[in-house]
Order: C-alpha cells, then sequence, then structure tokens
C-alpha cells in the first residue's frame, strides 16, 4: 500500500484583525498589502475571513482574523484554528499576530472514512468550504 504524498500546503498566522495580521507580514517580510489587492477573501461557514500571500512550489501563507461582518448563524461551529478560545484571543492581543498552525496537503485517501472511524480524535470530519466562488471540503 503506498502512502499518500503529504505536501506543505500553508502556513497560518492568526491575527485580532487582518489590518494588524497584514502590517505584520509588511514589517518581517516587507510584503504589502493592499485592500482590494490582496488575494483572500471570506469564509461564510466559519466566520472568518483572511489574506494570502503566494509562497513556493504552491504553498501560501494565510493571514486569518474573526471576520466582525460576518453573518450570524445560530449553531456556529468552532472557529478553526482555536480563534474563538478566549486564551488564543488573549495571547493575540498580548502579543499579536503569530503563525499558529501548519495545512498540509494530501491526496484524499480511498479509506478516509474508515481512518475516521478508527481515529475520530485525530481525524475531523470533512466538511463543505466556501471562500468567494471557491468551495472545497
Amino acid at each position: 500500500m503506498n502512502a499518500p504524498s503529504l505536501k506543505l500546503d500553508h502556513l497560518v498566522i492568526a491575527a485580532a484583525t487582518l489590518e494588524e495580521g497584514a502590517r505584520f507580514i509588511a514589517t518581517k517580510f516587507g510584503v504589502e498589502f493592499t485592500v482590494g489587492s490582496a488575494a483572500g477573501g471570506a469564509h461564510p461557514s466559519m466566520r472568518t475571513h483572511n489574506r494570502l500571500l503566494s509562497l513556493s512550489g504552491g504553498a501560501y501563507l494565510e493571514i486569518i482574523a474573526i471576520d466582525p461582518a460576518a453573518a450570524r448563524v445560530d449553531a456556529p461551529r468552532a472557529r478553526l484554528f482555536a480563534l474563538d478560545d478566549p486564551a488564543m484571543q488573549r495571547r493575540l492581543d498580548a502579543d499579536g499576530p503569530q503563525l499558529v498552525h501548519w495545512v498540509a496537503r494530501v491526496d484524499r485517501p480511498k479509506s478516509l472514512a474508515r481512518w475516521r472511524e478508527q481515529y475520530p480524535a485525530r481525524i475531523a470530519p470533512v466538511v463543505p468550504m466556501s471562500r468567494g466562488g471557491i468551495r472545497g471540503t
């Protein structure tokens, strides 16, 4: 059995606001984000928004923050990367934007459902996501 290929998809920088995250990246890497020109968008189901910076080999850097303009939902799911966690919010307020996660790209294994049954704590449910016109799981 061949193991699925694993590649870095993106690095995640969490910030209290997108503007604060963009300033952080500008200071660290000298890359300016301008309103309307940076790739990114809103994740309605997660009530977050982001900006993206292309890196080498198809990988990218994502700045993510809670979207204050997101519509309220009756039964919200927890935001990704612990953005709802009060401890994370205190860290972002005190220390500013920071690298909080990395995301791997893997060929979807045919046995994902079976793996989830065996390791429910390690393999999160696959949920549909969208950002603008881009949809995926």
